[in-house]
């Protein structure tokens, strides 16, 4: 049974995956993990999410496609080849804050 063939992946999926195999980028996740993401947010109206490991966005995608209109996103990641990516596929949603910094500094 294919659990993935119902699945309506965010608009710049596609996009940030090739992105994504292009540099090389290892620790990708992957859509039903995604999935996942997308229905806890969705649960959490006027939610305030952190992410720590942004990597190239991808479950940032998710993150944002479950996301309500008056819900914000703060993710983190320190490399910026990657949030590259991001700002690019990503960067124009209001409720997203990238931010490029160590994870500890950033939360102590």
């Amino acid at each position: 049974m294919d659990d993935t063939a119902n699945l309506r992946p965010p608009t710049a999926l596609s996009a940030i995956e090739a992105e994504t195999g292009r540099l090389g980028f290892g620790m990708a996740g992957e859509r039903r993990v995604g999935s996942l993401l997308r229905t806890l947010a969705r649960s959490k109206g006027k939610g305030r999410f952190l992410e720590l490991g942004t990597g190239t966005g991808l479950s940032t995608a998710w993150i944002l496609d479950g996301m309500t209109p008056d819900s914000s996103l703060v993710t983190l990641d320190n490399d910026r080849t990657v949030l590259d990516v991001v700002e690019r596929h990503l960067g124009h949603d209001p409720r997203l804050r990238i931010v490029c910094d160590d994870g500890d500094r950033f939360c102590l």
